[in-house]
């Protein structure tokens, strides 16, 4: 079962990088999400493999509600979820800005970036060796 979550993990990533809305992105985050968490308590003999994976399902679910609400109000300013769309639709108002900043903040905390990567330590300490190769490249790369 190891392998099944690391290969839906990765089919999330896939999804992320072929998006071509911003729901798809959402969903493709949540499915490379929610099997890292389940691979991160996978050494079961360790206590804090089952705090690395609560605290990665805490910040995961932290950081789709900021970038949920800024899905939101992205859609709520231009009635559309394409990237096409949105970018010809948004112009240069505050509540665009403060779409676009929920949405990057929401982003940038669920792959870790570096504003945003306090909680990675404690994951990538409890977690087992390859559960922590993948976390500290996949995701990044899949992001970008």
């Amino acid at each position: 079962e190891f392998y099944v979550l690391m290969i839906s993990s990765l089919l999330g990533m896939f999804f992320m990088i072929s998006a071509a809305n911003v729901l798809m992105l959402y969903v493709g985050l949540e499915l490379s999400t929610i099997p890292l968490a389940a691979v991160a308590n996978f050494d079961l003999k360790r206590k804090t493999s089952g705090e690395a994976a609560m605290k990665l399902i805490i910040s995961s679910a932290f950081s789709s509600a900021i970038l949920l609400l800024g899905i939101s109000f992205i859609y709520g300013c231009t009635g559309s979820l394409d990237f096409a769309d949105i970018n010809n639709l948004l112009h240069k108002e505050p509540l665009h800005a403060a779409a676009f900043l929920l949405f990057f903040v929401g982003l940038l905390f669920k792959v870790s970036a570096v504003p945003f990567h306090l909680w990675t330590a404690d994951v990538y300490e409890g977690s087992p060796v390859a559960v922590t190769s993948f976390l500290s490249v996949a995701s990044k790369a899949a992001a970008v």
